[in-house]
């Protein structure tokens, strides 16, 4: 608290840096517009979501820490969690595959279509 008030500022900054803000804008925007209005017919009905989850490959989100010339996007955990977590807000089932797809990418190094 000594620090906060003697520079009348957060000791640490946990901002994102812009290029990431700006990726993850991107992901909240795919959340909010496309997952969120399908999640409930995605829940009810067990179908997998094909036309969801190539969206989400368009973003970068399958194997999202996998280097770029294994196929991924080679960005770091912190973004990759985040990302998961607005994904998740908008469906739990979505976040699982891509989570799963993600987990087998960075194990295996690269990303399989």
């Amino acid at each position: 608290k000594e620090l906060m008030k003697q520079y009348n500022q957060p000791a640490m900054d946990f901002s994102f840096p812009p290029e990431t803000q700006t990726y993850l804008d991107r992901v909240r925007q795919f959340a909010e517009t496309r997952v969120a209005p399908m999640a409930a017919e995605l829940d009810a009905t067990g179908a997998y979501p094909r036309a969801l989850v190539a969206e989400a490959a368009a973003l970068g989100l399958m194997g999202l820490c996998v280097k770029p010339e294994n196929g991924g996007a080679g960005r770091d955990y912190v973004t990759y969690a985040a990302a998961i977590e607005i994904i998740a807000s908008a469906s739990a089932t979505l976040a699982v595959i891509l989570t799963l797809h993600s987990v087998d990418a960075v194990v295996e190094g690269t990303v399989q279509a």
